[in-house]
């Protein structure tokens, strides 16, 4: 009862966030993802004794599939953890007081989305789980690496120094549109709710979507605004490409 109302708030939110197309929320480079920024981060020591126990608390799991999903969601967040730099906090109040709603409101999302997991009844396994699971696990690690290309290539002139995953083909294409890290992000979340198959995740992946789908439309609106005159080179907003 608790998750199938709190999946009906995120999707209410994402709806929300959808069509009100005027957003104005300061843009955090690195914090446009679900990272494990307090809880786990694997640049602390404390973050060893979660890794310890991970198999402990994936045995308790009564569904493979969800502790398949979790698994994957845990180790993109380790990832990240090494290959980016540590967030500094902005100056700037209005930017700090976003941070830490960022923060702590990923935090909770891990949280809920790790209960959820954990409360998953077993599934059924017959051709379209598989199916679903394996298209699940390949979307999410193509929507990563775009993800990272992206902010390599807009947010680190050198390269990212302990880069684990070597970039993509399209690399030296990521400039030419506008939401391209947007783009891959939704196709990573998507691919995240194919692989759990759980109706809260789902939920929190619509939300996610429409989420990402408003930035995507923002920052298009800005360029646009910045130089009215700019003849449009493939950067449609991606609003208009749904």
């Amino acid at each position: 009862m608790i998750d199938n109302f709190s999946a009906a708030i995120l999707v209410i939110f994402g709806l929300l966030r959808l069509f009100v197309r005027q957003h104005t929320r300061p843009a955090l480079p690195f914090l446009e993802d679900v990272r494990s920024c307090i809880l786990a981060d694997a640049r602390l020591p404390t973050s060893l004794l979660a890794k310890f126990l991970i198999p402990v608390v994936l045995s308790t799991f009564q569904s493979f599939r969800a502790g398949c999903a979790l698994t994957v969601l845990l180790v993109a967040m380790w990832t990240d953890d090494f290959q980016y730099p540590p967030v500094e906090p902005p100056r700037e109040r209005n930017r700090l007081a976003s941070y830490f709603i960022r923060i702590v409101s990923y935090e909770i999302i891990v949280g809920s989305i790790i209960w959820a997991l954990f409360n998953q009844k077993e599934d059924v396994y017959n051709t379209l789980t598989i199916f679903q699971m394996i298209l699940g696990f390949n979307c999410f690690w193509f929507g990563y690496y775009g993800k990272v290309d992206y902010d390599e290539f807009m947010h680190f002139p050198h390269g990212l120094p302990n880069r684990i995953f070597p970039a993509s083909s399209t690399f030296d294409m990521l400039h030419q549109i506008t939401g391209p890290d947007y783009q891959h992000r939704i196709i990573q979340w998507i691919g995240f709710g194919l692989l759990a198959g759980n109706g809260f995740v789902y939920a929190f992946v619509f939300y996610e979507v429409c989420n990402l789908a408003s930035k995507a439309y923002t920052r298009h609106r800005i360029n646009l605004e910045e130089d009215p005159n700019q003849v449009d080179d493939g950067r449609t907003p991606l609003l208009q490409r749904f």
